[in-house]
């Protein structure tokens, strides 16, 4: 890749090729975007990453978290980046009595034994952090074994929340706060769904195949990949203004 000219490197979205990329980028001076979760964010030469600030992010949950005043919760997980999400809010709430489960530790699929466990313990309001992709079966799991009533308080950290389908818990009069990054009804969001409509109309592929997106379905991932393209195109524009010459076209990665 690096042979065909790269003027600069999105990616990747998992932490495990991050410091090659991260080395590569630094030996070679290439502009590298960054668009996930860093749990330990530095400022780096060439490197620049778009996601919320790991921090300030952990620290507005822990103040969602002690708004709601809770005395005994539990703080549910997914894996050590997971964990890592939530701990600002183990460091602030101190008053209240706290409980840290891991949802899937043997990645089975199967969320009710814990789920379990914390009911017979008698709790009621709960803070969820999870893949997106596992949320439905959390949460449909959750309502399953009787903790989708009245009763239960959630707070769901995936600022994702709201492109999966909640009807299922509509009437249920459970309490279920979420975080919202992405407006589906911003000109922005709007306009990124037409362009990935098209751009699927365009390509080679039956029609039959096309998962059309819509606003309220676009990731905060996808948006903030749009967001580093932009930012790289405006940058590129500005380089005349500056005398240096518009490079290549840049390179995504995963």
């Amino acid at each position: 890749m690096l042979e065909n000219g790269v003027v600069a490197i999105i990616g990747p979205q998992t932490e495990n090729n991050f410091e090659i990329v991260h080395s590569v980028c630094y030996r070679k001076d290439i502009p590298h975007i960054e668009t996930r979760w860093n749990d330990h964010p530095h400022k780096l030469t060439f490197t620049i990453n778009l996601y919320p600030h790991a921090p300030t992010f952990s620290k507005a949950l822990a103040e969602l978290v002690e708004s709601k005043q809770w005395k005994t919760f539990v703080v549910f997980y997914d894996d050590h980046q997971s964990l890592s999400r939530v701990s600002g809010i183990l460091n602030v709430i101190r008053e209240s009595a706290i409980s840290i489960k891991q949802l899937d530790p043997n990645n089975t699929e199967n969320y009710r034994s814990v789920l379990k466990e914390a009911w017979r313990d008698g709790f009621r309001h709960f803070v969820l952090d999870c893949h997106i992709d596992r949320l439905p079966s959390v949460l449909k799991q959750a309502q399953q074994i009787g903790l989708m009533t009245s009763e239960n308080s959630y707070i769901i950290t995936n600022p994702d929340l709201q492109t999966i389908d909640m009807e299922s818990y509509k009437y249920s009069d459970t309490n279920i706060t979420g975080i919202r990054m992405v407006d589906p009804d911003s000109e922005a969001a709007i306009r990124l769904a037409e362009s990935i409509n098209s751009q699927q109309s365009n390509m080679d592929v039956y029609r039959d195949n096309i998962q059309y997106v819509l606003p309220n379905e676009i990731r905060l991932n996808t948006a903030l990949l749009a967001d580093g393209v932009h930012l790289l195109n405006m940058a590129l524009e500005n380089l005349p203004e500056h005398g240096c010459e518009s490079p290549i076209t840049p390179a995504c990665c995963n």
